[in-house]
């Protein structure tokens, strides 16, 4: 809502003459004991609406101002990014006011370590296979994380270079270890359970 801002009017008094009532006798000011000056011109009063008003004007100019500092520091990064990196179509940011990344996307793409993975080794077991040869991903686990290249997949697993660190099993294995929460980014977590089964008889 655009502001409304308030016409403010001086209150004029002209000295060398006195108010009157209706009979014309001079009013006496009931607070000075001394005749009320003649009023020119009728000021505008001082009330807690107006000055309300004022307040709102300034919480918005702050927000605008807020606003787009914001959108001008999200243009820094997309221009400071664009070229960097050739078919940058894995960049990811926090644009810093709350919208979307303009053709920028998050890859959420993600598979689980079968089998523990010693280093040195080069093929890497999934419960599922959503990558392609070429792209980069990261393993890791609760000690240890590596960027790898996909060199060669298939239905179960995929082949990378040798592996720096040994990894264990239920290691993840994702696109982006990073978490969007509340189109805020935060590191991933990795975890694992220990399951006691008990028999009911």
């Amino acid at each position: 809502m655009a502001y409304v801002p308030t016409k403010w009017r001086d209150h004029i008094v002209d000295p060398t003459q006195s108010e009157k009532d209706k009979d014309g006798n001079i009013i006496i000011d009931e607070y000075t004991g001394k005749p009320k000056p003649k009023v020119i011109q009728e000021g505008t009063r001082f009330a807690a609406q107006r000055m309300n008003n004022i307040e709102d004007g300034i919480v918005g100019v702050h927000s605008g101002i807020d606003r787009l500092k914001s959108e001008n520091d999200r243009l820094k990064i997309e221009i400071e990014m664009l070229g960097r990196v050739k078919e940058n179509n894995g960049t990811f940011f926090d644009p810093l006011d709350g919208e979307s990344a303009k053709a920028l996307t998050i890859l959420t793409e993600s598979a689980i370590v079968q089998l523990a993975i010693s280093a040195g080794e080069t093929t890497i077991k999934l419960d599922k296979v959503p990558f392609k040869v070429g792209e980069v991903l990261t393993i890791f686990d609760d000690e240890k994380q590596e960027d790898v290249t996909v060199t060669s997949v298939s239905e179960s697993d995929i082949t990378v270079a040798d592996l720096v660190n040994s990894y264990k099993k239920g290691a993840g294995v994702v696109r982006s270890n990073s978490v969007l929460s509340n189109k805020k980014l935060s590191v991933g977590n990795w975890g694992s359970y220990s399951v006691d089964i008990t028999e009911v008889v």
